[in-house]
């Protein structure tokens, strides 16, 4: 079944690609007009304000986007497994933990069986989940983490509490673990980032781990420049993923308030516009990216922003240019946002994609596999669970 679905989804993928495998800052036009003219049509007959309300509106921008584009429709298909209702812990087990989180924890944990007698959790932070863990299971946890710092603090609140929950320091990435997973009978990751969730799985299926239960995360971390799948399923497609498209699914933020957004926005314009005072000033026409800066920039106005940027990229600061660049980044601001619209589409299908692909390596290894959405979309958008087990050997 996941295998029929995988192979959908990817056929979709690859048909539209042109849709989403692109640089919306790199644009001067749809770069897709000549491939998809009626949807180019359609985009241009609607206002600011019609884009705007299909950029807020989930289902509405799905229900424009089908009358121009058919995509296969993940959510009418009854192939999800249905999680346990979420536990109860007791509010000291998650003294500190914020909302969402700690609901986050509670239904995760809820998924495990107790029947497990010893659990690995990997990339563990302060243990948060652990704890919860082996209250729910009562079976002993032992929880990896690198920072030294967090499996003190984590250790002090498992001893305070008497949890049976060992701390390990350690590179997950780096260091042999080996003995701690002949030990354990089942593993566990919540959101655990790319390249340390594809490590986990990878170590699990070589040392035959019976239960696997994994929430991935953060599909852009890893190490190499590209992603080519993970399963043989995958590698076959032949659908090669950048950095870049693997941080797609991961741009709704179901947190994000009106204030979050307009920040948003203003951070947007102000790239594009200094990418065109760049061009204004060189003559060059390629986007020009700029670092990570602290977001209190953003209450001030656009000149002490291309002020820092100036300085940031070793350009001289232009009083005329900048007013000019401001009004270009505008135009291409409304560029970038219709180009993302469509984009979005693939948000959700492209990170079944991933998920799948993850699902169908533990498939090809001999375990019998469930995905299921453990909690609601608004308790965290990376809500896809792998649930598996190792099946026994036919005598």
């Amino acid at each position: 079944m996941h295998s029929a679905i995988f192979q959908a989804i990817s056929s979709s993928l690859q048909r539209h690609r042109a849709l989403w495998q692109i640089s919306p800052f790199e644009c001067h036009d749809l770069p897709w007009r000549d491939d998809f003219p009626g949807l180019a049509q359609g985009l241009e007959r609607l206002n600011e304000a019609e884009i705007a309300h299909l950029v807020q509106d989930e289902a509405a921008a799905q229900s424009w986007f089908a009358q121009y584009v058919e995509l296969i429709d993940t959510s009418s298909l009854n192939w999800l497994s249905k999680p346990r209702q979420a536990i109860e812990p007791p509010f000291w087990l998650l003294n500190g933990v914020k909302g969402r989180k700690s609901e986050q924890i509670a239904a995760f944990a809820a998924q495990l069986p107790r029947s497990v007698t010893h659990w690995l959790e990997w990339c563990a932070g302060k243990g948060h989940l652990g704890r919860v863990a082996q209250y729910h299971t009562q079976q002993p946890i032992t929880s990896i983490e690198w920072q030294s710092t967090l499996c003190h603090h984590g250790q002090a609140m498992a001893d305070q509490l008497r949890c049976q929950q060992q701390f390990v320091q350690a590179d997950v990435l780096n260091d042999n673990l080996s003995h701690l997973f002949n030990e354990a009978k089942g593993v566990m990751a919540l959101h655990a980032c790319g390249q340390l969730h594809l490590e986990l799985l990878e170590q699990a299926r070589q040392h035959q781990i019976e239960h696997i239960f994994v929430c991935p995360c953060c599909y852009h971390l890893i190490s190499d420049s590209a992603y080519l799948g993970l399963s043989e399923q995958a590698k076959a497609v032949g659908l090669t993923l950048s950095k870049r498209d693997l941080k797609l699914p991961l741009q709704q933020l179901v947190t994000s308030g009106q204030r979050g957004r307009r920040q948003r926005e203003t951070e947007l314009l102000w790239r594009l516009s200094f990418s065109q005072y760049v061009q204004l000033l060189t003559g060059e026409s390629q986007y020009t990216p700029l670092p990570n800066f602290a977001k209190a920039l953003l209450n001030q106005d656009y000149e002490a922003f291309c002020r820092w940027a100036c300085q940031a990229k070793g350009y001289a600061f232009n009083a005329r240019l900048m007013s000019d660049s401001l009004v270009r980044g505008q135009g291409q601001l409304a560029l970038v946002n219709t180009i993302e619209l469509v984009r979005q589409r693939f948000r959700r299908l492209l990170e079944l994609w991933l998920v799948l692909d993850r699902v169908c390596f533990l498939e090809e290894a001999g375990y019998q596999v469930s995905l299921m959405a453990f909690c609601d979309f608004s308790v965290t958008p990376r809500n896809l669970l792998i649930k598996a087990q190792l099946a026994p050997l036919n005598t």
